[in-house]
């Protein structure tokens, strides 16, 4: 890889799975360092790494304003990422059973695709890479934290529950891209370069596959709840 290669991001490369696998590996780690500590210091340390993301989204936007890019209305946190960045730290510090719950399957889930097919365009020579995907996999990584350390076990109910706030967040960004002329959630029109989203069909009919695809997301996170579950039972 040349110099000037590291200006794009590519996907499907070295660039796009060295950082997942480096993040998700620290956040196993923490993690299963944490399993047996006090729950105050599991608070801690979970509230820690939930205020990452948090962090880089702020130093994002200011990063930008430093370079003389004016800030528009693209830039507002309302990309579901970028609302789980906002909540988790309050969802952490306070273990609220039920929020996490329903965190678990957002997180889990919803978050994934964002670092499966990253609507990325900077490469490893810009902090726009190191923040999307850092920010990304930490949150993918608190969904083990919460079933791991603090032992939540989200339900069916939980299940549903997380798939209705996801519509309402999807129903919330329709509003907002209307007026703002915005593409939140990319409830308006597809991302710029590939997606997965380009095998869906046209608007609106991808949103309604992403309706079905999510939900069996949703299903699959669960399996990892199902098995844990099951392990509990025989012990």
């Amino acid at each position: 890889m040349t110099y000037s290669d590291m200006d794009r991001f590519a996907i499907f490369t070295t660039m796009h799975w060295m950082p997942i696998v480096l993040v998700l590996l620290f956040m196993i780690f923490v993690s299963n360092y944490s399993k047996d500590k006090t729950f105050e210091k599991q608070r801690r340390i979970g509230t820690i790494l939930a205020l990452i993301p948090l962090i880089l989204l702020i130093l994002r936007r200011l990063v930008l304003v430093l370079k003389g890019i004016n800030l528009t209305a693209d830039e507002l946190p309302f990309h579901l990422c970028n609302i789980l960045s906002i909540v988790m730290p309050y969802f952490m510090w306070k273990v609220d059973r039920h929020w996490l719950a329903i965190s678990y399957f957002l997180l889990g889930a919803g978050t994934i695709q964002a670092i499966i097919s990253p609507d990325l365009l900077d490469g490893p020579r810009y902090f726009e890479y190191y923040a999307y995907f850092i920010s990304h996999t930490v949150l993918v990584g608190l969904a083990y934290y919460i079933i791991v350390v603090y032992n939540i076990r989200p339900t069916i109910r939980d299940l549903f529950g997380a798939f209705l706030v996801a519509n309402v967040f999807l129903i919330f960004s329709i509003i907002v891209n209307y007026f703002l002329g915005t593409n939140f959630f990319y409830s308006m029109h597809k991302p710029d370069g590939f997606s997965p989203l380009d095998y869906f069909g046209p608007w609106p009919w991808y949103l309604l596959v992403c309706e079905l695809l999510a939900l069996l997301l949703f299903f699959i996170a669960y399996l990892p709840v199902l098995w844990l579950n099951k392990g509990e039972q025989v012990a």
